[in-house]
């Protein structure tokens, strides 16, 4: 209510007329006459309710005599069995702890209310310059796209006419993906379809609706995709559809052209009706029993155990701390297995369902997160030489390599901060060790280290080096254009075989966007090192790399969620046994009321249910993404993963995929595993269909284009007509 705050509350709360005084006295008088323990509990209320004035600033120490200090919970224990006994004792106690819960309750929604009223007051703000920015420079965003269609469409006196001019021009609406399409999307289908189910329109053609959708798919909930929102309009379609004369007809998508009937199989088990993985994928009446176009195609599903940690190594007492010990990483072992089983595969292992061997190209690992994982195994994979796309996305002024570039650029700007020149001393490009850079840099008193590099460049080949390096890059760097500067660096400079040298191939890739970015730049703005830099640190660029690009013939590492309508015939989910526990910080209640408890004990019970609805929906959506990561499966699925100290959950990905297939697979010792010696133990988990048929025409054909096999069209052996001459310039009058 207006007026209600933390203040306010707890004054009303402290009033003789707020709760039962003298019951509280009787129960107070009879614990003063109990045990220890009643009688601190005796006092506390003594002292509050002989002080009506003092009650305010004493109320949280009373609430503690009836509830816990941790969680705010009613206190198992308020009084002694012997004293519960007495007549109006316990009753009293009990009536006072349910009423200290309603007014901590209420105290957390006080609490709540003023910390989502400032929020928003600086949202409201942030908005508002965000909006006059786009205004001044007459810009729109993709939402405000969105939204001025919807607004349009409802405006009253406007929309009708809108609607009167679409009717003649708007005969057919197709919606793609419908099950990630958003409320305000569906309300501009709602408006544009709206006159279809009106009659006759401007012109008496056959007017459609087709919307292609799968609620098993709905994964974008970040971007406010909502399975209620498809299915409320999946209703209200066949509802006014027929009402208008029309036919609507709703088909299922059961039967599967992308994967075998070996992934089938277990998809089939996972998402069974009786199954735990079915929550929030399917209702549990609908059949969604898949079937295989490629009934006769070869294929296989495998369990692997996970990878434990391993015990560590009691440290030697007294041992000099001189040597690094580095420690267990079961995500670094499993990455190290990946990346061997891939290297194993390709070219060796023959794919039934194509009639050729494996290549590269035909993995995909598909995690739920970027992370630690997807470096370590690019790493293990390129010190195995097998083709590798890299990452499916990457934030590139976070990447060790590109760091080492900045720094140089931004010491070639200021050579007078001695932080930045320390840090280019000691990286690759320059290769300085800790004892050359502490030589240098001790005693110099105020003196600037480029000063003293300078001076002592004589003094030490290791000075010497570093000051010709970086003294021609001065030279140049006022009279080159950063791509031409930073190309000069990797190249006729030995920059880039030097990063490669100590980070790894796996800085190649970060390279390489890197002086695509510095031609970007180059490309719209004057071609500054300092604007360069500066733009690059400003935009945090996230690069967003197309691996179905190019035709690379390259193992890829992504997300389910860029994985969305791609696939591939062998694919790895390794990040199967961790759940998401973090959900936003800001609470959207269904009545889109927006509340932002600042800690989570201060939760209400408003906000509580709300917390959980949402961690339910959070669980729901990570089955659903489980849904499209095994579908993206057309031959092989293999299912593996590291485990931490803490026992996985019960309800993560590995454990519902096991319990799944179990019933169905054979159980037998995996010659890889026990040769790597990664798992503790090497028996895995295999579903395995035969190759029944010919591989598919498409497939054979494509195998044998790959080969080389196929015939070329004639063109494609013919050398080219000689370009005509240019036409000799007329002679001047």
């Amino acid at each position: 209510e207006p007026g209600d705050t933390a203040e306010a509350i707890v004054a009303r709360a402290c009033l003789d007329e707020s709760f039962d005084p003298e019951g509280c006295r009787h129960a107070m008088r009879a614990l003063l006459g109990g045990s220890k323990t009643d009688i601190e509990r005796g006092q506390i209320m003594e002292r509050w309710l002989a002080d009506p004035q003092g009650r305010a600033a004493g109320f949280h120490k009373y609430k503690l005599a009836f509830l816990t200090a941790t969680d705010g919970t009613i206190r198992k224990t308020l009084c002694t069995k012997k004293l519960a006994e007495m007549p109006g004792v316990l009753p009293a106690l009990e009536a006072e702890a349910e009423r200290m819960v309603r007014v901590m309750d209420r105290l957390k929604s006080a609490t709540i209310a003023h910390a989502t009223a400032s929020l928003l007051t600086l949202g409201e703000a942030l908005l508002a310059s965000y909006e006059r920015r786009k205004q001044g420079r007459a810009l729109m965003d993709y939402d405000d796209l969105i939204l001025a269609a919807r607004d349009l469409l409802a405006r009253p006196g406007v929309a009708p006419w809108v609607l009167f001019k679409l009717d003649g021009g708007i005969d057919h609406v197709l919606i793609d993906e419908a099950q990630d399409t958003n409320p305000d999307q569906w309300a501009v289908v709602a408006a544009l379809t709206q006159e279809f189910f009106a009659g006759l329109g401007a012109h008496e053609r056959l007017r459609t609706v087709f919307a292609v959708g799968d609620v098993k798919q709905s994964i974008y909930s970040f971007q406010r995709a909502d399975p209620k929102a498809f299915d409320h309009m999946r209703r209200l379609f066949a509802r006014h559809v027929p009402e208008a004369g029309g036919t609507w007809a709703e088909i299922p998508l059961n039967l599967s052209f992308r994967s075998g009937w070996a992934v089938l199989n277990a998809v089939n088990a996972v998402f069974a009706p009786a199954s735990p993985a079915r929550d929030g994928v399917a209702p549990p009446d609908e059949d969604i029993t898949h079937l295989a176009f490629r009934a006769g195609a070869g294929g296989r599903v495998e369990v692997w155990p996970p990878v434990e940690p391993r015990a560590a190594d009691e440290v030697p007492p007294w041992k000099p701390p001189v040597e690094r010990i580095s420690g267990d990483s079961p995500r670094t072992r499993l990455a190290r297995l990946l990346a061997r089983r891939i290297g194993a595969m390709v070219g060796t292992e023959d794919l039934p369902a194509h009639g050729r061997k494996v290549r590269a190209g035909d993995v995909m690992v598909l995690l739920r997160r970027r992370g630690g994982f997807v470096e370590d195994l690019v790493r293990e994979l390129k010190a195995l030489e097998v083709p590798v796309a890299g990452a499916d996305r990457m934030v590139l002024a976070e990447q060790m390599a590109v760091m080492d570039l900045m720094a140089l650029g931004n010491f070639l700007i200021l050579p007078d901060d001695d932080l930045t020149l320390a840090t280019v001393l000691k990286s690759p490009l320059v290769g300085m060790t800790e004892d050359e850079l502490f030589r240098l840099a001790w005693n110099r008193g105020d003196a600037k280290l480029w000063d003293i590099l300078r001076r002592r460049a004589g003094d030490e080949d290791a000075f010497g080096r570093a000051h010709a390096f970086l003294a021609e890059l001065l030279g140049k760097a006022d009279r080159l254009t950063p791509h031409a500067l930073f190309a000069h660096v990797l190249g006729p400079l030995g920059g880039k075989r030097r990063l490669l040298a100590r980070l790894g191939l796996e800085a190649e890739d970060p390279l390489d966007e890197f002086m695509a970015l510095t031609l970007a730049f180059e490309q719209g703005r004057a071609p500054s090192l300092q604007g360069f830099l500066h733009w690059l640190e400003a935009s945090a660029v996230e690069i967003k790399r197309d691996l179905e690009q190019g035709g690379r013939d390259a193992v890829r590492i992504m997300t389910v969620h860029g994985s969305k309508g791609l696939q591939a015939p062998i694919v790895f989910l390794p990040d199967t046994l961790q759940m998401p526990t973090q959900g936003p910080r800001l609470l959207w209640l269904d009545d889109d009321l927006l509340l932002w408890p600042p800690k989570a004990e201060m939760n209400d019970a408003v906000a509580q249910a709300g917390r959980d609805a949402q961690k339910l929906a959070r669980e729901r959506e990570y089955r659903r993404l489980l849904y499209v990561a095994m579908t993206r499966a057309e031959d092989q699925l293999i299912v593996c993963g590291w485990q931490t100290k803490k026992a996985p959950p019960a309800a993560c990905w590995y454990n519902l995929i096991r319990e799944a297939v179990a019933p169905q697979a054979e159980e037998a010792e995996d010659p890889f595993l026990a040769a790597q010696n990664e798992t503790a133990d090497a028996r895995i988990l295999r579903l395995v269909s035969r190759q029944s048929a010919e591989p598919e025409p498409e497939r054979k054909a494509e195998a044998a284009r790959r080969a080389g096999t196929t015939s070329l069209p004639g063109w494609a052996t013919t050398a080219p007509e000689p370009e005509p001459a240019p036409p000799k310039p007329l002679a001047p009058s």
